[in-house]
């Protein structure tokens, strides 16, 4: 007897044809899909049974899902569909203090950027990834180009540009600014740029890049000078020939 799983597919059966030429090849029989078959069915030598894989079944798949759920932990998925919903029930659930905008998805060391307020039910995690469920409570920090350097309590409804005037506001040297959330997302600040922001952001302030004196510049600028010098001489040579 010899079993074949998940599947049999032609070419199996021509092998199997040309092994045994002189016993009479059969098409497959289904023999039964329950645990306990309806009618007895006598396996016979070089028999081939066919052992189908459940549909969707993936070989187990480790995620662990960490921070603001009731019961953190490492849980174990067998199927491809298995969706985001169904993981966090698996751990008990959101706490009141869960903030999904400011989760992320850690995967080989690297965070990657996805909206766990969107996120899709055909979502597939991969093994090994850590999913990290943020938190309502937390701090902003400001750096770069800000008069101070500070961090603080984040309070809901407070906008980017409010943190950056309470560090003082920018240096003169102050560029482009942007915010950079927890799940990985980054926000321009501008002019009619003003993000939200979550908490444990953190509100970067560009320097504007020095331009560096070339020598066409050094030339322009001895040109510029030595025309005045030029000048103030002629005109001092022409008041004393009056």
């Amino acid at each position: 007897m010899i079993i074949i799983t998940p599947a049999i597919d032609l070419k199996i059966w021509e092998f199997c044809k040309r092994i045994w030429p002189k016993k009479e090849a059969v098409a497959p029989k289904i023999i039964n899909t329950k645990e306990k078959p309806n009618e007895k069915f006598v396996l016979q030598d070089k028999d081939i049974v066919l052992v189908k894989q459940i549909l969707g079944y993936q070989e187990p798949v480790r995620i662990s899902i960490k921070g603001q759920v009731n019961f953190p932990q490492n849980v174990i998925i067998e199927f491809k569909n298995t969706t985001f919903d169904q993981l966090l029930s698996y751990v008990g659930g959101l706490t009141k203090y869960a903030n999904l905008q400011g989760s992320f998805l850690k995967r080989k060391s690297k965070v990657i950027v996805l909206d766990f307020t969107k996120i899709k039910n055909t979502e597939t995690f991969e093994n090994g990834d850590e999913i990290f469920i943020g938190s309502d409570k937390g701090t902003v920090s400001t750096v770069g180009a800000v008069e101070n350097e500070s961090n603080f309590i984040w309070r809901e409804g407070i906008r980017a540009k409010e943190y950056i005037k309470n560090s003082g506001g920018k240096e003169k040297e102050g560029a482009k600014a942007y915010v950079t959330h927890p799940n990985g997302k980054t926000k321009k600040i501008g002019i009619f740029n003003n993000p939200l922001v979550l908490p444990n952001s953190i509100i970067t302030v560009n320097r504007k890049i020095k331009k560096e004196e070339g020598a066409g510049d050094f030339l322009t600028k001895f040109n510029s000078t030595f025309g005045l010098i030029a000048t103030t001489l002629t005109t001092l040579l022409l008041a004393s020939k009056l």
